[in-house]
């Protein structure tokens, strides 16, 4: 690969980036949402109390923003093979159109967790999702803190996401932060 790649995060990518970057801009994904419906058994959970994690589940009335990270063409390989150890878990690596803060197209890389990983928990209701994440805790941290640092994140991109505020507010109420 000689030209530089995107990388798109919707996730704790966000905020938790961990790899060089040569320019970086907001992106939106049509088509597509950000659900809680992933188990994180490494990260945010472990396999007897697993957290949960967004994916991406195709939507064609919706939109996922998130971030756009450019790298240097020297460092693809590097970055890609951190990123595949990190979102593993049922994570898969895909290329997609993202809509750059310009109004452009951008070819990206980004992660998905398609329903047929072993890690799919799909919908619940809000509030047994805001239980299990207000109760998880992992490797890389407690999953509220996951989620709480996501709705921040969002909020400071200035594209907050309804189903990651809602969440985030049930989960502040079971811990008696509301």
């Amino acid at each position: 690969m000689n030209e530089p790649l995107w990388i798109f995060g919707y996730g704790s990518i966000i905020w938790k980036t961990e790899f060089p970057f040569i320019a970086e801009s907001i992106g939106c994904l049509q088509g597509w949402a950000r659900r809680f419906w992933q188990a994180s058994l490494d990260h945010r959970g472990i396999p007897e109390a697993s957290g949960r994690v967004v994916t991406l589940v195709p939507s064609r009335n919706n939109h996922c923003w998130g971030k756009l990270f450019l790298l240097e063409s020297q460092k693809h390989s590097k970055v890609i093979e951190a990123l595949d150890h990190r979102e593993k878990g049922g994570y898969e690596r895909m290329q997609a159109d993202i809509v750059n803060a310009s109004g452009a197209i951008v070819k990206a890389v980004t992660y998905w967790a398609p329903q047929q990983n072993d890690h799919f928990l799909g919908p619940d209701s809000l509030s047994a999702m805001a239980r299990q994440i207000s109760r998880a805790q992992g490797p890389s941290g407690s999953n509220r803190d996951y989620l709480f640092k996501l709705e921040s994140a969002l909020r400071a991109l200035g594209h907050p996401d309804s189903h990651v505020t809602i969440l985030a507010n049930k989960t502040r109420q079971l811990l008696g932060q509301s």
